[in-house]
């Protein structure tokens, strides 16, 4: 429903199944708004929707904020590692 009436953003967001160097390959897919998107990452080095990288040796949770130009609602993803 939301999808279909415009209202805010939604944020999708992936982690790869398989390491690839000890690197787990993360990203975030948005929709709705403007479409013009700002992807706030944890590590805010991170640009846009990815593909990033991250090393862990232990429990991370890392978050994503989509927001756009026009204020949109905007939405936050988490995923746990």
């Amino acid at each position: 429903m939301q999808k279909f009436s415009g209202w805010g953003i939604r944020v999708e967001a992936q982690i790869d199944s398989t390491s690839i160097g000890g690197y787990i390959p993360l990203g975030a897919f948005a929709c709705g708004g403007d479409g013009d998107y700002n992807y706030q990452w944890t590590d805010s080095t991170w640009r846009g929707e990815g593909p990033h990288a991250i090393l862990t040796n232990s429990d991370t949770t890392v978050q994503v904020v989509v927001s756009d130009r026009m204020d949109t609602a905007p939405d936050t993803a988490w995923l746990s590692i």
